[in-house]
């Protein structure tokens, strides 16, 4: 959106400059480029959202199936989104196995696997 703006700037104060020399077009064409460069410049960023990372299938992982970088990946999710009981360390998997199945997108919980041995 900057890079928008930062561009309506330049062509607001440009454009009408090369085609007509008064003066007052002259002034007028410096204002519309000192408000948007002024609308960039006071832009707030986006608040940082808090990630976590969350254990989810990448392909169909049968119960019984150990679980590793093959079937399952860690994807970036908001705190505030996690699901209850979401495997957030890899140490949470190991020596342990899913007692259901699962496919594709979905994520790997605490409730589907087993204890560990």
């Amino acid at each position: 959106m900057k890079n928008l703006y930062l561009l309506l700037a330049v062509v607001g104060a440009v454009v009408p400059c090369v085609f007509f020399s008064e003066p007052l077009t002259t002034v007028g064409c410096g204002v519309v480029a000192m408000l948007g460069v002024k609308k960039v410049i006071s832009q707030k960023p986006a608040d940082a959202v808090e990630t976590v990372q969350v254990l989810s299938a990448i392909s169909a992982i049968s119960p019984g199936a150990p679980l590793d970088e093959m079937n399952t990946k860690f994807v970036d999710m908001a705190v505030t989104s996690v699901p209850e009981g979401a495997i957030t360390d890899i140490k949470d998997i190991q020596e342990r196995y899913l007692k259901v199945p699962v496919m594709p997108g979905d994520w790997i919980l605490k409730e589907k696997l087993t204890e560990s041995r």
